[in-house]
Formats: structure tokens, sequence, C-alpha cells
């Protein structure tokens, strides 16, 4: 039986040691003889992008191939596993399906490997800035880089992976979960990844965890205990460091919600370099974040909300984009209040490292939650009759070859995500709504998403909920509030669908009824009627 490749990947001293020692126990795993570095799998990844994809000469390499596809593909993974193994992993009994490798991959080598490992695996370790950089700072493999390369190199980790978040057949391991409760994080693993439930892999960590935080193997109790010092470091980092770090590291650090021990210490690093006199506060209290967490579940992840939540500390105003209700070009106004000339070099009013409104992370966890909760905040978003917003989004999104129509041909098909490579086959709008009827909703892609989950209706207070039915007239009306009434003029976005015409065409009676059913509570929450052609402007 032929072996698909199980990658442990991850930054040098964020655990990923610990996580290919105890995988390698995994059923399904063949065992190593001994588990270590996999250098030369990227190496011939990245020859292979040179020699297949990018040469000028790329036809007459793959012309004088001696086989074909298929038969290469084996070939190359056959090679990689023996340098690895030693020996031929494909001789080991059928129900050991994986061979197991530890090396990061960046996007293009990872789309590489998707290509020629059909069956590809990757089991990616994050742990906390913090640690990774003060284990890395004694460790002779890194000990001879700055504080800011080893701040840049953790930063480029997580940038150049960021695939890992969204892949299917990616699982993504928080080291700290990792250490509190293996068999939790094991377990969701192996649900992502599609591998048999085993107890050896959480077993084997409990008992011994080989990571830099330990100068010997130590069972989870003692570990767990080791962990919440972990972070003392900061206070042993010099002012300079500190001020470093935040610079480099803290958007990440917010973004994957890793504990931060300097909230306080970064309000007093803005103050000082202003030139003003410092007042100690109090240290702040880590269940902010808790409150962040309950705000956004169910409904979405944290990072969800961090990306989707535009705030104004300026004009003291939060927006909530809903996708497939004008949030194009309510962004674009927006951007241009907010900062006009960097507003006109935006290509794509959705590019959040771009739009100057920031991200909610880039504030303060106590300022978070106030922009959330505080009555002094404008809060508003806009909503759209769910039957024009699902149409609105089959029109733009699945019958154009977009990535969102892989996930609905993923679920027509029973196969992973990765597996769909033409977008070009048609589905019809009968076939993808009974798709989407089928997904819960915190699984839906967010263009078709429940619109009180997107909204997180209930959780935040809006001082107006706009509907797109009546734009203009809404759009002022916020615009009169955060802007004092200035004039505004909003452009139609190149993603118009003109789907409020179009209803008749596409639904049927019993399409427009599972609709109804699928979205009841849009329906209720924002007072749509049941009627098809109920609410829809002209």
């Amino acid at each position: 039986m032929h072996k698909s490749p199980l990658i442990i990947s991850g930054i040098g001293r964020s655990g990923t040691s610990a996580v290919i020692s105890s995988m390698s126990k995994h059923k399904s795993v063949v065992e190593p003889l001994r588990v270590g570095e996999a250098p030369i799998f990227n190496q011939f990844i990245e020859f292979l992008i040179q020699y297949e994809d990018k040469s000028p000469n790329r036809d007459y390499h793959v012309k004088n191939y001696q086989l074909d596809k298929s038969g290469r593909d084996e070939a190359f993974s056959n090679l990689l596993s023996q340098l690895q193994y030693g020996f031929d992993v494909n001789a080991a009994p059928e129900t050991e399906k994986f061979w197991i490798a530890k090396t990061s991959l960046g996007p293009a080598a990872y789309l590489k490997a998707c290509e020629i490992f059909k069956e590809l695996r990757i089991i990616y370790v994050m742990r906390n800035g913090i640690e990774v950089i003060n284990s890395a700072m004694s460790f002779d493999g890194f000990k001879n880089l700055s504080f800011e390369q080893l701040c840049n190199r953790w930063v480029a980790n997580i940038e150049d992976c960021q695939y890992v978040f969204t892949a299917g057949n990616c699982a993504v391991v928080k080291h700290d979960e990792l250490v509190s409760d293996p068999s939790r994080v094991y377990s969701d693993v192996f649900d992502k990844l599609g591998m048999e439930h085993d107890d050896a892999p959480a077993k084997f960590i409990s008992k011994k965890l080989f990571n830099s935080s330990f100068d010997n193997t130590a069972d989870v109790q003692s570990t767990a205990i080791v962990f919440e010092n972990r972070l003392a470091c900061w206070s042993d980092w010099s002012q300079e460091m500190q001020a470093t770090f935040i610079k480099k590291c803290d958007h990440l650090m917010r973004e994957h919600e890793f504990t931060r021990p300097y909230d306080d210490e970064l309000m007093k690093l803005q103050h000082k370099s202003k030139g003003e006199n410092v007042i100690p506060a109090p240290s702040v209290k880590f269940d902010i974040a808790d409150q962040l967490k309950e705000l956004s579940r169910p409904c979405m992840s944290p990072n969800q909300l961090n990306y989707y939540a535009n705030i104004s500390p300026n004009h003291s105003y939060l927006y909530m984009e809903n996708p497939k209700v004008a949030s194009t070009s309510t962004l674009r106004v927006l951007q241009q209040f907010e900062n006009r000339p960097r507003a006109e070099q935006m290509s794509d009013a959705h590019s959040r490292d771009d739009s100057p409104l920031p991200r909610l992370s880039s504030i303060p966890a106590k300022e978070q939650v106030h922009i959330l909760t505080s009555p002094d905040i404008f809060r508003f978003t806009f909503v759209r009759n769910p039957y024009s917003r699902l149409l609105s989004a089959y029109l733009s999104k699945i019958e154009k070859p977009l990535r969102p129509k892989s996930e609905i041909l993923a679920i027509i098909k029973g196969v992973d995500i990765t597996e769909i490579n033409d977008l070009c086959e048609h589905v019809d709008f009968a076939t993808f709504v009974d798709v989407v009827c089928s997904q819960s909703s915190i699984n839906m892609n967010v263009h078709w998403k429940n619109q009180i989950d997107q909204t997180l209706f209930g959780k935040i207070d809006y001082s107006i909920i706009g509907k797109f039915e009546n734009l203009l007239g809404d759009m002022q009306f916020v615009c009169n509030e955060i802007f004092s009434g200035a004039s505004y003029s909003m452009s139609q976005s190149e993603n118009k669908t003109n789907s409020n015409s179009k209803i008749l065409q596409y639904y049927t009676p019993d399409i427009a009824d599972k609709v109804y059913q699928k979205f009841y509570d849009d329906f209720h929450a924002f007072d749509y009627a049941q009627e098809l052609l109920g609410d829809l402007a002209a």
C-alpha cells in the first residue's frame, strides 16, 4: 500500500519535537527508527517547483520523465520516505497509512506538496512568541541571532504558514493547550485530519514531553505548573527588547489569542514615548479575553470577530461587516472618511492590512471591550432579505470559478476541499441551496452564513441595523451620526449581482420554502416577510 506523508510543522522551539515523537506512536503511522528534521523534504519540493513549474525549460524537463504523473508522484514519495526512514515504508502493514516527517512548508511548497501527495496531512504547532524567542536566545542554533531577528523569525513562520488555518488537510495545535489537555487536542486533530482516534500519542506526551522548557522529560501535571511561569521571562527582558517584541509580534499575539503579560506595560511604553509621566496602572486581568471569547462564541471565532469588526477610535464607531450586504461599498465610504489618501491607494476594500480602519486587536483589551459594549460608541451593521442575499452569494461566488465554490463542490462530492481542482464544474442553484441547508451556521462560508450569527445579533447592542433595501437612507443616517452629516458618495461594487431582479428566475416555491426554514431566525430577527418578493427593493 502506498503511504502518504504526515508533516509536523512549526518554528523551532515551538514543541514540534514533542508532537512528532508522540504522533510516531499513532497506529496509522509507520514508526521511524529515529525522529528528527527532514530538510531534504522541503528542499526537494522547492527543487520540483523550479524544475517543473518555473524553469524556462520546464516542458523539456517534464517530457524527459520516463513515468506518467502518478508514477512520478509515487516515485518521489518512495524516495523521500526512504531517505527519512532508511527503509521501505510501503512494506509496513496496510493499517499504517502515513510516514512522518518534521519540516515547515511555505505557501508555494504546500501547494506543490498537495499536488504530489494527494493524502498529505499537516499538523502545525504554535507557541507563544515570548516563550519561543526566550528559548531561542540560549539555544545553539539561534543564539547568534539578534533579538529583533528572533522576533522577525517567529512572525515570518506564522505569516508564511497562513494556509494552515483554512486548509482541510491541516490541523493547528497550540503548545500550551497540548500541555494542559493532550487528549482533547489530539482528538480534535484526528477529527480534522480524518485519522483514526488513538490514545497512544496523548499517553506518550503525558509521560515524555520533549520541550525546550524542560531539562528532562516530565509528566503533564508538573509541566503545567512550569508553563504557568514561562512568561515570567518578560520581566527579565530590557525595555528595549519589550518594545521591539510589541512592535514586531503583538499583532499576531493578539490575533492568535496568546497570553500577553504586557497590556499594562504596553500602555506605559506608549505614554513614555510621548514623554508623559506614568502612574503605574493595576495589572490587566485576563478575564477580559474571556469576555471577548464569550461574545463571539458560538457564532464565530475570535479571529473572525477581529477581521469583520471595523473600528474607528477617531470617530468612536464600530461597523460589523456583513458580506453580500453592500459591505465593499460601505467599507470604501468609511475608509475615505478615515484616511482618504490611504483609502485611495487600496485596490481591495477588504484588505485589513491596508485599511485605515484598525482591527480590534490593534487596541488594548480593555478598549476592545469598550468598543463592543459602551453606550458611548456608535455601532452599526447592515442586513438583507435572506432570499436575495443567498442568491447574490450564488451569483458572485458559485456561478464563477472562485474559491468558495470549492467548499460546495467538496461537500457534493464527499471529498476534502484540497481534492477539488476543477472550479468550472456547474452547480445549479437548487443544489447549492440543498448544500447550504445541510450546513450549520458556524461551518458556512461567510457569504451565506446566517446573518444573526455574522452580526452577533443580540450580543452587540447596535445603534442601528440598516437594511440593504434602504441602503442610501440608512447610510446617510450613519454619516449624520458619526461624520456630522457629511455628504458621501457610495460607488457601485464590482461584486454587484442585481440578484433582486433575478429572484423569480432562480427560486421555485420548494427552494423558497427550504431557504425560509433554514434562515427562519434571520427572517424574524430582521423583520423580513416570508413572501418571496415581499421586502425586495424595486
